[in-house]
This record gives structure tokens, sequence and C-alpha cells, in this order.
């Protein structure tokens, strides 16, 4: 009796595995999900990018939108956005007038936004922001704000571009 495998059963194998990696390889380098859609549900003007993916969204006017821990999200809202950029998560973020948003610890967080916003920045989260008008930028992490045109400045605490 001969214990060795057919060489005849390797090359199904092989086939598997080299399918299975390129799957692998595919779902890793995925497009990012627009929302609505498969790793974005939106339920009126209230979005959420699922945990750990990638989203873009178009937000309007009072859109309210939740970036899941560990996602990668690209947000651009109309006026009164409020955005929450949850622990691991990445959120480029613009924004129209009286928008809020907060980075929660362990975010990373490019924010712009427009007159009469308000940003918060958690320990441990990193924040660069860049106000067109006034704003303000309440730091608990490591922050840096641009006013306008003026060159940005590292922000600890409290701070604002009138």
């Amino acid at each position: 009796m001969n214990n060795h495998p057919r060489s005849d059963s390797f090359a199904p194998r092989a086939l598997y595995l080299s399918l299975f990696a390129s799957l692998l390889v595919s779902a890793c380098s995925a497009a990012p999900s627009a929302c609505p859609g498969p790793s974005c549900a939106c339920t009126g003007s209230n979005c959420a990018c699922t945990a750990g993916e990638s989203c873009v969204s178009e937000c309007g006017a009072s859109c309210n939108f939740n970036c899941g821990a560990d996602a990668q999200c690209d947000v651009t809202c109309g006026a009164s956005c409020n955005t929450d950029c949850d622990e691991g998560s990445e959120c480029v973020l613009v924004a129209s007038e009286s928008s809020s948003v907060e980075c929660r610890a362990g975010s990373r967080c490019t924010v712009t936004v427009d007159a009469s916003s308000n940003v918060r920045c958690d320990a441990g989260s990193q924040c660069e922001v860049t106000c067109t008008s006034s704003c303000n930028l309440a730091c608990d992490g490591d922050c840096s704000l641009r006013c306008g045109s003026e060159a940005a400045r590292d922000v600890s605490g409290d701070a604002s571009c009138s």
C-alpha cells in the first residue's frame, strides 16, 4: 500500500488555494462603499459606516454621520452636519456652517468646517482642523488648527478662529 498522496490530487488543492488567495487580496483592496451602500446604512439623514469598513458619503444639510470603529470615512456634508468618528477610525470631513464634529480617542481626523462650527478632539485622537471662517476647537488630543489662509498652528485645550 502506498501512503503518498496521488499527484493528481495536488492540482485541485493548488487551484482552490490560488482562488482563495485571490479572493482575499480582492477583499482587502476593495473600493470604498458609497452611502447608502453595503457598508454604509442610511435612514433618512442618519448614516453610519460599519466598523472596519471604508465609506464615502455626501450628506445634505442636517446630516448625522457616524464613522464606526476602525473605519475609513470620507464625508462631505451641508449645514448643521453632525459627525462622530469612533475609536480607531480615519475621518476626512468637509462640512458647511454650524456643523459639529467629534473625534474620539484613537481616531485620526482631517476636518474642514465653515462658520459657527464646533470640533471636539478627545484625548488620544489626532486632528487637523481647517476653519474657513469662525469655528471653535476643543482639543484634548494632538491637534493643529488653520484659520482661513493662515499657517496651521499646534493647539491644546480650547482654540477658535474668528
